[in-house]
């Protein structure tokens, strides 16, 4: 899957659904040290910024993929 490389390394990704013109993940933060998680804002940063890389590699196209910023819930 796109954009996966840190999962069970940063996060575990448990659910994830891809829209039309969205994603919705269900993940859980893995411990960076004791009592220390990755942060989600770099957890997202890492999974934009491959998934932009790879779809613009297969579509042949460049520049930005993804709205900044994103919806936590």
């Amino acid at each position: 899957m796109i954009g996966l490389n840190d999962h069970q390394k940063k996060y575990n990704l448990l659910f994830g659904v891809v829209m039309p013109d969205h994603v919705h993940l269900l993940l859980q933060p893995s411990e960076a040290g004791p009592g220390v998680h990755f942060s989600l804002s770099g957890i997202m940063k890492a999974i934009k910024g491959v998934s932009s890389r790879r779809i613009n590699q297969l579509l042949g196209a460049s520049g930005t993929l993804w709205q900044e910023g994103y919806f936590d819930r």
